[in-house]
């Protein structure tokens, strides 16, 4: 995404949606392929692959938006298959699709870099009230539908951060967008009184010891930045133990004009830091950092030394000081986040705990619990529509490992 001609000051991404896709074909301006065509089929009814549909719509409620290759990353499903439910669900308007390249050259095709968006909440909104409740939790977290704030190819390029973050850097979890606000951060979500702030961090990255790093991807440097900048540190000041590093990641676009980004960004840092300096034990200037993709990535398909602690510069004793992240001394920290994570489809497969039933809460009026109960007639299990993502996706892998083990 970065190094490969997407990630351009001038580059922009060519959308199919469904709303404008109806528009165009009752006019009868533009005709598409069956498999793209607007239709009122209801995808998520499907028992056979409602799990498989839900787990890209979730991917793509929890990114903002990522392309399809990273889909089948973050669910563990294959990439042909989610291509054809990424058709489906257009057609339902449930998702909208993207392509980061510039389409005239080369005319719009299905690839692996296709982008995903979650639909509008209107189109979405009946589907999702047919679901049972572990896969709407799955898909929604519980949280209000939202489409994503930042542009695609910035969506992805911090989904492809947090893909490699979990898979070299041993973290516990990594969310996206969806789970990244201020109030989940320093809120409600962190046991606290709710935080009223609206602004969602890009992601968020979970050390060892529950210390979330908040990533804000900076392509640009404008009043917008010094407004997040000075929000975050307002919040790191009121809330010196919540456990919160706040990064934001240069991402300077390879045709842009200027190159002192990164020196912007630190000013915008600064600025806040002096307006918001927090208490002496657990200064702001300690908990917000400045890092460079091209310090992490220094070319496709290459990763320095300096990603493999989160290398960043923190401004400590009027100078900048590079201190790994993944190991720098911050108060708080949560690792409840981590129990919850097998309920969520947008979470990277293989960091997925299975420790909550989602039907508990259901099923306890009845004195009963159903998941795993052992019985003389065997194993008693959730049938697959209620089962937390982690355990339909474990099951699924079994089953496959056990009809391997029966051809040999």
């Amino acid at each position: 995404m970065f190094f490969e001609g997407m990630w351009r000051a001038s580059a922009t991404t060519d959308w199919l949606t469904t709303p404008s896709i109806r528009g165009a074909v009752r006019a009868g301006v533009v005709r598409l392929p069956v498999d793209m065509t607007p239709s009122d089929e209801r995808p998520l009814r499907n028992a056979g692959s409602a799990q498989r549909r839900c787990a890209l719509l979730a991917a793509a409620r929890m990114w903002g938006s990522l392309t399809l290759e990273q889909a089948a990353t973050v669910t563990g499903y294959p990439l042909a298959a989610l291509t054809r439910d990424a058709k489906c669900l257009l057609r339902a308007g449930l998702v909208d699709v993207g392509a980061p390249e510039v389409a005239s050259l080369r005319g719009w095709s299905w690839r692996p870099t296709t982008l995903v968006a979650a639909g509008r909440e209107s189109e979405v909104r009946s589907h999702l009230a047919e679901l049972t409740w572990p896969l709407r939790l799955a898909v929604t977290a519980g949280r209000a539908w939202e489409k994503a704030s930042a542009s695609a190819r910035h969506n992805a390029l911090t989904t492809e951060l947090c893909l490699r973050a979990a898979t070299w850097l041993g973290v516990p979890f990594v969310a996206g967008e969806m789970l990244s606000g201020a109030d989940d951060l320093f809120g409600t979500g962190a046991g606290g009184s709710p935080v009223s702030w609206s602004k969602r961090a890009d992601a968020t990255i979970m050390r060892a010891d529950g210390v979330r790093v908040a990533v804000e991807v900076t392509a640009s440097a404008g009043p917008s930045l010094d407004r997040k900048a000075e929000g975050w540190a307002r919040l790191l000041a009121a809330h010196p133990a919540a456990g919160v590093i706040v990064l934001f990641l240069v991402a300077d676009p390879v045709d842009a004009s200027r190159t002192d980004l990164s020196l912007r960004t630190r000013g915008s840092v600064s600025s806040a830091v002096r307006a918001h300096p927090g208490p002496v034990s657990s200064p702001v200037a300690d908990r917000m950092a400045v890092a460079r993709w091209v310090d992490w990535f220094p070319r496709h398909g290459e990763v320095s030394d300096g990603f493999r602690g989160l290398s960043a510069l923190c401004r400590r004793g009027g100078s900048w000081e590079s201190v790994d992240l993944l190991s720098v001394e911050c108060r708080g920290g949560s690792t409840a986040a981590v129990d919850a994570s097998g309920l969520l489809a947008g979470v990277p497969w293989w960091l997925r705990h299975d420790e909550l039933d989602p039907m508990a809460p259901l099923m306890a009026p009845y004195g009963v619990g159903l998941e795993r109960a052992t019985t003389r007639f065997g194993v008693v299990d959730y049938p697959e529509l209620l089962r937390t993502p982690a355990s339909a996706f474990a099951h699924r892998r079994l089953s496959r490992a056990e009809q391997r083990a029966g051809c040999r």
